[in-house]
């Protein structure tokens, strides 16, 4: 969706970049960094809404029905993390810049014993019922 206003686009179309499979062992460091992260469900539904379309905080807040403090927050956490990063800036109605956010991985996955190679589809399906 794109909307002009004055000289600033407000909102346009955004260019993700290729998203990738992250495998993560689970006996890291970052695979307990990122399931002390992922535990909050706010922070999960924030990077879920984020892979339906990239947006910027204030409507992901609204989304996911959480301030927008408590958004900027999580997209933090989410970015140090390097499972979110900013990929465009959009403009509000006054002329402020809006970073827009995106999820950095198609999916990630924590592997209970490490490989290089990527998972086959069927290791990567989660059972309905496990969700």
């Amino acid at each position: 969706m794109s909307t002009e206003t004055g000289l600033l686009p407000r909102r346009s179309a955004v260019e993700e970049p290729e998203r990738e499979t992250r495998v993560v062992e689970l006996d890291t460091a970052e695979a307990a960094e990122l399931c002390g992260i992922l535990a909050s469900e706010t922070a999960t539904e924030i990077l879920a809404e984020l892979s339906e379309e990239p947006t910027v905080a204030s409507d992901v807040a609204e989304r996911v029905g959480t301030s927008l403090q408590n958004a900027h927050h999580h997209l933090g956490r989410l970015r140090e993390a390097d499972l979110v990063r900013v990929v465009d800036t959009w403009y509000s109605s006054r002329g402020s810049e809006m970073k827009v956010y995106a999820p950095v991985n198609e999916r990630v996955v924590l592997a209970a014993s490490g490989s290089d190679a990527d998972p086959s589809p069927e290791e990567t399906e989660v059972p309905v019922a496990a969700r």
